[in-house]
């Protein structure tokens, strides 16, 4: 996982802001072992004798045997046993957000700050971003998660919308993907102080390969970075 940090430069209002960028590379392996099957051996049926007279000019009485040996099946050779595996390569999924804090913005009031970032998503080749306003009030605490690939909200203490001209829908199957940050505001009107954390809460599900005549589950990978934590 590759991860960059650096700080923008301040704007009016601002009162922290962040650009960074987590990678993660998406591969899974699996392999089966598919059993042999075992040999049979040669098996006869038990042989059996038979008598005969075969008299002589000494012996007019005498008899004679012959013994048959009994039918055969031929041997069969088993099979060994196979070892097979399948590698599903998905790609790099990345994200990178860039945004901040803001005293000063336009539609909040003395008593909010503004939260404002946009998630700039490449998953597995293709790619979108998302601009992201929230306001959370002064003296309270926001938790805001926001789906990537739905662009829905969860979480409590905040009202967010996203920006439309720059939206672009991303997804993939068996992806989910959202951007979380927690808020906390203290202080004053015109003087907010607090802090702000963002993580990625990720997981892909690989699907499934046919691995010598069986499906096989590949599995599944969740991926957890933390982006920033930063105070105001």
């Amino acid at each position: 996982m590759a991860c960059l940090f650096s700080t923008m430069p301040a704007m009016a209002g601002e009162l922290v802001s962040w650009s960074n960028t987590v990678t993660s590379a998406f591969e899974a392996h699996q392999c089966v072992t598919i059993p042999g099957t075992p040999g049979t051996p040669k098996k006869c049926s038990p042989s059996y004798t038979t008598h005969y007279p075969c008299p002589s000019f000494s012996h007019p009485k005498k008899t004679c045997k012959h013994t048959v040996a009994g039918p055969c099946t031929p041997a069969t050779p088993g099979t060994p046993d196979v070892h097979q595996c399948a590698t599903v390569n998905l790609g790099t999924f990345s994200i990178a957000v860039d945004g901040g804090v803001y005293a000063a913005f336009d539609g909040i009031s003395d008593s909010e700050v503004a939260v404002q970032t946009t998630a700039n998503v490449s998953l597995f080749g293709k790619s979108g971003a998302i601009p992201v306003t929230c306001k959370v009030a002064i003296g309270k605490k926001a938790e805001i998660c926001l789906n990537l690939l739905t662009r829905t909200f969860s979480g409590q203490g905040f009202s967010c919308e996203i920006g439309g001209a720059k939206v672009a829908a991303v997804t993939y199957p068996g992806v989910d993907a959202s951007l979380c940050m927690d808020v906390t505001v203290g202080g004053a009107a015109g003087k907010p102080e607090g802090s702000i954390t963002a993580r990625i809460e990720a997981g892909v599900q690989f699907g499934s390969a046919n691995i010598g005549g069986h499906s096989v589950s590949m599995g599944s990978k969740s991926w957890a970075p933390a982006l920033f934590s930063m105070t105001f």
